[in-house]
């Protein structure tokens, strides 16, 4: 399965603004702030803004530790097909 993070419960977890929500999903996809600051069409010096205030905002103070934190957070969802519980073998089957 896919996991793919929700910019508005990051918003909500965090305080953070949609912005700084887009530029964290950015770095939890493992670009740089540069390119984060690139695909999102603004300067790298309102990146490190976005950064600092990502920082702030979750209490982290590295890079990894906050792509980390992000995609332990309640804000990170699975996409596809979901997996079967052991020991239920109509795990994940729609009835009807």
């Amino acid at each position: 399965q896919e996991l793919a993070p929700r910019e508005k419960i990051l918003c909500r977890l965090y305080g953070l603004s949609p912005k700084q929500a887009q530029f964290g999903v950015k770095l939890m996809q493992g670009r740089s702030v540069a390119a984060a600051a690139e695909e999102l069409k603004v300067g790298v010096s309102t990146a490190r803004t976005h950064l600092k205030a990502l920082y702030r905002k979750t209490g982290t103070s590295h890079q990894s530790e906050l792509v980390s934190l992000l995609w332990g957070s309640p804000a990170t969802i699975r996409l596809g097909k979901p997996r079967p519980i052991p020991g239920k073998p109509d795990a994940g089957k729609k009835s009807g």
